[in-house]
């Protein structure tokens, strides 16, 4: 194997489940197994797919390390404070006796959600749409702030991109409400920019989810994105929820 291409440092996890004793019970957690190892990374595709019914990016990664023993397909990777999962038991590496290919997923929902599973609570706040809908609107110009503040930087022009969406997302059901950040179309003459052959790439996917480009001598390198819209979810998460549980308490104080 080429020593060289072994430049980033991955930690296989496996899962410990929790303690279920009558007197105490804990969730299980994903422990790291050994120490990290050195390991070539590449990303291979990337699709948008349905994902326990929230949409969501599913990128295929391929890392590729010297031959060891005990890796099953039920471990996971964890590689710049990012989460893969197996795909499945490791591979030979292209037929190399000393090396192994760990195929692996990452999962990139673009949803916060907040979900409700007291029924009568829920029952509640189907009673009470306007509510939600009011908690959910004055929600997504935060998010689109964040967002702005965590997309990179070069011309203003990205962070000016980010934008939310009028209104609310039409619903099909009560008890539902969805905002959505999204880049601007008016851009997309900027957006849009023209590769070889014709194609075409959009530049905030480039800059999200990284890029393959040449490099000298004929080789193919890859940029890794910045995950900037993947970051600001995370990061507004809790205090979205923390918004959806506050609405969820003002109604219940309302009936006493």
């Amino acid at each position: 194997m080429r020593a060289g291409g072994l430049d980033q440092k991955i930690q296989l996890l496996a899962f410990h489940a929790g303690n279920s004793s009558t007197n105490q019970r804990t969730k299980g957690t994903w422990e790291p197994v050994g120490v990290p190892i050195w390991a070539e990374v590449k990303c291979t595709k990337t699709q948008l797919s349905d994902q326990d019914g929230a949409m969501a990016y599913v990128t295929a990664y391929q890392f590729y390390i010297r031959r060891r023993s005990g890796i099953t397909g039920n471990m996971r990777i964890r590689w710049k404070e990012r989460t893969f999962e197996l795909l499945g038991p490791p591979i030979d590496w292209k037929n190399e006796k000393n090396g192994l290919t760990l195929m692996a997923r990452e999962v990139t929902c673009l949803m916060m959600i907040a979900e409700i599973t007291n029924q009568e609570a829920l029952e509640y706040i189907q009673a009470n749409q306007k509510k939600l809908d009011e908690t959910v609107a004055a929600a997504v110009p935060e998010a689109v702030s964040i967002a702005r503040r965590y997309a990179p930087r070069k011309t203003g022009l990205l962070r000016k991109g980010i934008i939310a969406m009028p209104g609310l997302e039409k619903r099909r059901f009560k008890g539902k409400a969805v905002g959505e950040v999204v880049m601007d179309r008016g851009l997309n003459g900027v957006f849009q920019k023209p590769g070889k052959k014709g194609h075409h790439y959009y530049y905030p996917a480039s800059q999200e989810y990284g890029f393959k480009h040449r490099v000298r001598g004929g080789g193919i390198g890859r940029v890794e994105g910045k995950h900037f819209m993947h970051v600001a979810s995370r990061v507004y998460e809790r205090a979205f929820t923390a918004k959806v549980v506050n609405m969820v308490e003002d109604l219940f104080s309302e009936l006493g």
